[in-house]
């Protein structure tokens, strides 16, 4: 009876409603329930590492010049991407690439992305632990980085 007032594990929960432990979070954070959720200090780092999660815009990150600022750290990204290696199979999630911007700078970003997803520059792969990007295509990349055209689905973005 005791056992009966204590709070249950996220995966006991789980069992009792019927679905995945992930379900059960996802719905206390639409209840506004999350302040009540708790993880060790001590597990912090070790979930950002399982994650991927890389903070890439920081003051010493490099930055591509280029008389728009919006467009210029959108190359900047894309060449952090290079960079950092994340060709071909080598993926990164994709919200690395802006994170640490202002939430404006994100979206252009997250539409920049997109669109050369599309193009067949850059190549997206949903994983368990987010949405991933690499280069598909490293010498197309490289002239938008050094100051090539961006499509002109993209460049309404920086106007």
């Amino acid at each position: 009876m005791l056992d009966d007032l204590k709070p249950l594990t996220l995966g006991a929960a789980a069992r009792h409603i019927g679905v995945d432990p992930f379900e059960v979070v996802r719905l206390l954070v639409l209840r506004g329930e999350s302040a009540s959720l708790r993880i060790p200090r001590s597990q912090i780092e070790a979930l950002r590492e399982f994650a991927g999660v890389e903070l890439w815009w920081t003051p010493e990150a490099p930055r591509v010049e280029d008389d728009n600022p919006k467009r210029g750290r959108v190359r900047s990204s894309l060449a952090m991407l290079l960079e950092r290696g994340h060709v071909g199979e080598e993926m990164t999630r994709v919200d690395n690439l802006w994170r640490g911007l202002p939430v404006r700078d994100q979206e252009i970003h997250d539409e920049a992305v997109n669109l050369l997803a599309e193009a067949g520059i850059l190549r997206l792969q949903s994983t368990v632990q987010g949405l991933k990007v690499a280069v598909a295509d490293r010498d197309k990349l490289q002239v938008l980085i050094d100051g090539g055209e961006f499509p002109e689905a993209i460049a309404k973005y920086w106007e």
